[in-house]
């Protein structure tokens, strides 16, 4: 029943409506078909950090040699994305801006959560990635050559 239910809901997902969305669908779609090189090329291979002005600040690493990251994609037996939705990471939750993470959304980042099923050939007992529904945070950014790439896929925003 279980398994209907989940198929009911990726039925029912929308396809995306903005370039960062389609990004997202297009990379999960080419890892469901094993294209695993055009996969890893929307992620992401130079270091980006950033600053406050108060001192504070962020960064994201490269993507792995593609060998390490290998190993785990060969490791999917299918996936589907259930639903994806952009984190609104710069308003505080009275719906006013936040200055300081404002210019992360203006420079062409956006996050996004990402609801997936996915179904995994052999599950280690230690391991974190086990069949079934998982969310995910998926940072990109868009460059000036208009081209978004994934900068990083975390279980926390």
């Amino acid at each position: 029943m279980k398994i209907i239910a989940i198929i009911l809901t990726i039925l029912s997902y929308s396809s995306a409506s903005d370039i960062y969305k389609s990004t997202i669908e297009k990379y999960y779609s080419l890892l469901h078909n094993k294209q695993y090189s055009s996969a890893y090329d929307l992620l992401s291979n130079f270091k980006l950090t950033y600053y406050d002005a108060d001192g504070s600040g962020g960064s994201f690493r490269p993507r792995q040699k593609y060998e390490q990251w290998l190993v785990h994609q060969k490791n999917i037996d299918s996936l589907a994305i259930i639903d994806i939705k952009e984190m609104e990471y710069w308003k505080h939750s009275s719906g006013s801006i936040d200055r300081k993470k404002e210019y992360s959304y203006s420079s062409g980042h956006r996050c996004y959560k990402v609801e997936l099923y996915t179904s995994y050939i052999t599950e280690e007992k230690n391991s974190p990635w086990r069949s079934g529904v998982s969310h995910y945070f998926i940072w990109l950014v868009k460059g000036v050559d208009e081209r978004v790439t994934i900068l990083g896929i975390g279980t926390g925003p």
